[in-house]
């Protein structure tokens, strides 16, 4: 079900005074700011001005806003030119009509709230747009059949992006930026290959549906923001959506033009999005890892997106996640742009793990190994739970149930340190870390514990 933000009618138009000040001289475009007037279509319209004492910054705070009421769902915001610099930053989940930076040369702050809007976005800039520096995302709802927008979306800079909708249903769509392009999609070791070291972290509101002729992307990024060397021949990547690896996207039509790059006709999930080079390929994209226990023994499978260059696949075990033997060795697909599938069973009554990795290795020597999983064949244990990466630096990501899952996290000497709930629709979800020292923990669930390795960032 949809949900729509509510929009607002007023019988009776505010004054300028009370909702909306006069702002220069009027204009469509360019260096001008607007004067609004106090509705517009029905609608409210709101001026964030900035100042107010011991919150400037903070968009909830009443005294921050013109006429002294906060912005909510329905309101087409304006960003007041007054040159105090206190830029608005979210503090909840917000949704309202438009926004128009107005030329006041400060951006929105989302940090790790969702702003939602209807409407539309003017005035975006290098220096005025919406920054997401942290899991926040810009939501456009229901981007019309055939319809486009740009979303106004950066971190330390303006690198927008254009979503035109060529499915068969409007729908929203979301977007934030972040800095660079990571292992484990949103987070992990920066990525060392030729790169436009910029992700797009996009949602849908039906990820798997992209009927039609699916939609087209066009992806902007500033002058220093590649790698050295840079990329020479540009491809779209995209990061699983289980968060398990990269992967080039090679159904639909790219096309490069100076600090900007289109792809039209992508038909696939929606995760992270990333441009790098068709010759410098991101790792060996690992779509999945699982084993459980049979009465034959402990059955592992695992799949691939995509292989350049890969020799062999070895499957390892460890009982301390530090020295590791190898169990199963097989050859691996070589080049490969299409889902490959692997299976290896290791008979049973033998003293295994209870960690298990993969460790790839390809025809030049090079190798890596993949984040590895618990499995013990007793009771008591995560009964499917998969922790993800483990060792982790502090984020981690908790795949394997559906609906709520309530947890808590122990020391080695059972003393409880935190705890929650967690609610997923089979999707992985992240397990708060923030703050926990390196060292051995246990998570411990209504399904059973698993070991937890938190190591030195």
């Amino acid at each position: 079900m949809k949900l729509r933000p509510c929009i607002l009618f007023f019988s009776v138009l505010f004054s300028l005074g009370l909702r909306a000040q006069y702002l220069g001289g009027v204009g469509d475009g360019g260096a001008q700011t607007q004067t609004p007037l106090s509705t517009q279509n029905g609608q409210a319209v709101v001026v964030w001005r900035g100042g107010a004492s011991g919150n400037q910054t903070d968009w909830a705070t009443a005294a921050n806003w013109v006429g002294g009421t906060a912005a909510g769902s329905g309101d087409i915001v304006y960003i007041e030119p007054n040159g105090n610099g206190h830029q608005p930053v979210l503090a909840a989940n917000t949704s309202i009509a438009s926004l128009n930076f107005n030329s006041a040369q400060k951006p929105v702050e989302l940090g790790n709230f969702n702003l939602t809007l209807t409407g539309t976005v003017g005035r975006a800039s290098a220096t005025e747009y919406v920054k997401t520096n942290g899991t926040g995302s810009l939501i456009k709802d229901d981007i019309a059949v055939a319809g486009s927008f740009t979303f106004p979306v950066g971190n330390s800079s303006y690198n927008p992006l254009t979503i035109t909708n060529n499915t068969t249903a409007a729908e929203w769509f979301s977007a934030r930026v972040l800095d660079e392009v990571y292992e484990y999609g949103t987070f992990g070791p920066v990525l060392s290959n030729k790169r436009v070291k910029r992700t797009w972290d996009i949602g849908k509101e039906t990820p798997s549906a992209n009927s039609g002729t699916g939609v087209d992307f066009v992806f902007n990024w500033n002058s220093g923001e590649l790698s050295s060397p840079a990329p020479s021949t540009y491809a779209l990547f995209h990061h699983d959506a289980n968060g398990n690896g990269w992967g080039e996207v090679v159904l639909g039509t790219p096309s490069q033009n100076g600090t900007s790059f289109t792809f039209t006709g992508y038909q696939g999930s929606f995760s992270p999005f990333g441009i790098g080079d068709q010759n410098d390929p991101l790792p060996v994209v690992l779509i999945s890892f699982s084993g459980e226990c049979s009465p034959q023994g402990l059955e592992f499978k695992w799949a691939t997106a995509s292989e350049v260059n890969s020799k062999s696949f070895s499957l390892e075990h460890s009982s301390n996640l530090s020295d590791w033997q190898a169990l199963h060795t097989q050859a691996a697909a070589g080049f490969s742009s299409s889902q490959k599938n692997y299976s290896a069973q290791l008979p049973a009554n033998k003293n295994y793990g209870p960690y298990f990795r993969l460790h790839q290795r390809d025809f030049d020597g090079k190798f890596e190994n993949f984040p590895p999983l618990h499995l013990e064949c007793s009771e008591n244990t995560g009964s499917g739970l998969l922790l993800f990466p483990n060792p982790s630096q502090g984020q981690v990501q908790v795949s394997g149930f559906s609906g709520s899952l309530d947890w808590q996290i122990m020391d080695a000497s059972g003393r409880q340190l935190r705890s929650g709930r967690l609610n997923s629709e089979g999707q992985a979800v992240a397990l708060p870390m923030a703050g926990l020292p390196a060292g051995m923990y246990v998570f411990q669930t209504s399904k059973g514990r698993l070991p937890l390795m938190i190591k030195e960032q």
